[in-house]
């Protein structure tokens, strides 16, 4: 558990907002992760309170909170009336942290802030000791740790087999793992595979199947896109994204999603070779 200091200054100029998720959809809640006195705070603006361009500028969000509260607290939710709803139970992590590489998220660069994720933070980012492009993937809720954690133990199931993008290890905050640092294969001169291209479909239909050995569906089901796989320099497919992934046991799911691949890549079957 982190140290706490016993209260905050609500002072908009000693407070830094790491990233922020704001929905277009003035009925979704808004999540910000910020540091207050040298330490993680998580933030939940209830939907309708504040003004969609508010909450998407970080000078503007912070002159319009209400004085953040006092105390032990990790996550605050602003509710009406500027009424705020703290918690100070112990922040959660990601259990399948089974790479031994860890990186504190303080020591990444964050290459853009737009999140490239609907569902958790995704940001392409760099770090002076790796080299070349990352995607970083982590969590600020307890929902969003528990979706990195499931995209962990796809990982590590499919770890070493040439499947997936090179896993570089784990993100770390004061010791508490919050997610996880892959190669960014597409700015490596990758590609989207291309529809028609019989070859590109070969190779992710091989690809595909490693996978399924594995008992992992890619996709939702009847939800495959081509932008699923990409071409890495060398011509081989690889998969970077196991977000939407799942363990299956039922072998109709695989075969589904397998003939799916020649519709996606306007090949027909019989003549995939």
């Amino acid at each position: 558990m982190d140290n706490q200091p016993s209260s905050y200054s609500s002072d908009p100029s000693t407070i830094i907002i790491l990233d922020s998720f704001v929905n277009r959809k003035p009925t979704y809640e808004s999540y910000y992760r910020m540091i207050i006195s040298h330490e993680i705070r998580y933030l939940t603006i209830a939907p309708g309170l504040l003004d969609a361009e508010i909450l998407k500028s970080t000078p503007h969000l912070l002159s319009s909170l209400p004085p953040l509260p006092p105390g032990n607290w990790k996550e605050a939710k602003l509710l009406p009336h500027g009424i705020y709803e703290t918690r100070s139970h112990e922040l959660p992590e990601i259990r399948t942290a089974w790479h031994r590489s860890r990186f504190d998220i303080l020591t990444l660069d964050f290459e853009t802030s737009e999140n490239m994720s609907p569902t958790v933070c995704s940001y392409p980012v760099k770090h002076d000791a790796i080299g070349g492009p990352l995607i970083a993937k982590y969590g600020r809720s307890k929902t969003e740790i528990e979706r990195v954690d499931a995209e962990s133990r796809m990982w590590l199931r499919i770890s070493g087999g040439g499947i997936g993008a090179e896993f570089v290890g784990h993100i770390i905050r004061h010791g508490r793992v919050i997610g996880f640092l892959v190669r960014d294969v597409k700015a490596m001169r990758g590609r989207v595979p291309e529809s028609g291209c019989r070859e590109d479909y070969v190779k992710c239909r091989d690809t595909l199947m490693c996978l399924h050995g594995e008992g992992i569906r890619l996709g939702k089901p009847g939800a495959l896109r081509r932008e699923n796989f990409v071409v890495d320099r060398d011509g081989k497919a690889v998969v970077m994204d196991f977000e939407d992934a799942a363990f299956v046991k039922d072998v109709r799911e695989l075969e589904m999603e397998m003939e799916m691949l020649p519709w996606l890549f306007s090949i027909r079957q019989d003549s995939s070779g």
